[in-house]
């Protein structure tokens, strides 16, 4: 599926973050997306995973919400 068939809409906002996710997605670094619930980060970050160089590898969504402040570091630094 092409990133322009998972992000749907025409408006500059969404062009913008396709614009955004085709820059990150050939760079070697992890990403953090942010914002309120029900605005697509889960389908921005399939998205990111799919142009990527690791799109072969598994995606694995993370609630950050649910996760205690105290153990967020180390929940996402276990590889």
């Amino acid at each position: 599926m092409l990133l322009r068939d998972r992000l749907i809409g025409k408006s500059s906002a969404i062009a913008r973050v396709r614009e955004t996710i085709a820059r990150v997605a050939p760079l070697p670094t992890s990403v953090l997306l942010t914002g309120q619930s029900g605005t697509g980060k889960e389908v921005a970050a399939r998205s990111l995973h799919a142009v990527s160089d690791r799109a072969a590898k598994p995606f694995v969504p993370v609630n950050c919400g649910a996760i205690p402040p105290d153990m967020i570091e180390s929940e996402l630094s276990a590889t």
